[in-house]
């Protein structure tokens, strides 16, 4: 069973056959409300204003993106939970949000925990071979020095 859902296992146990839907529902509402919340942090975190984000966001998308769209999602709740869905961030302008807010968290949380590693994974070798470069590069040099008191 899905990690998300086995907060709700107690649904799933019920013979009512809405309450695998209900559960799912909910662990949906939990990963909204953890994207809503994500990129309301970035926006915060950001040194543009929301209007700054919006316009440069129309300019990378070609479309209009206005502070009322962007209040909508990160709003937690909208009107009556029970009858009007909340605005979802369309993924289609996760690029230009991390782009334009500097911040690429929204993308990585969005791309799962196996690329989230894959990712890490090669940091950490990217690192590594610089490490390894500029070890090489002291041990060229001191190899010099080396060779040249050698001769003097």
């Amino acid at each position: 069973m899905d990690t998300q859902l086995q907060k709700y296992s107690r649904y799933s146990e019920s013979p009512d056959s809405t309450a695998p839907a209900h559960a799912e529902r909910l662990a949906q509402r939990d990963a909204d409300a953890v994207t809503r919340a994500l990129i309301a942090s970035v926006i915060r975190g950001c040194a543009k204003s929301r209007e700054q984000i919006c316009e440069d966001m129309s300019a990378r998308l070609g479309r209009t993106v206005t502070r009322f769209m962007l209040d909508d999602f990160t709003s937690l709740s909208k009107g009556d939970a029970q009858t009007k869905t909340p605005a979802r961030f369309p993924a289609a302008w996760i690029e230009a949000f991390c782009l334009v807010t500097g911040d690429d968290r929204l993308q990585l949380h969005v791309m799962g925990a196996r690329n989230r590693r894959l990712i890490e994974f090669a940091k950490r070798e990217l690192s590594a071979a610089s490490d390894q470069r500029e070890r090489d590069r002291l041990r060229h040099e001191l190899l010099q020095e080396d060779s040249r008191h050698e001769r003097d």
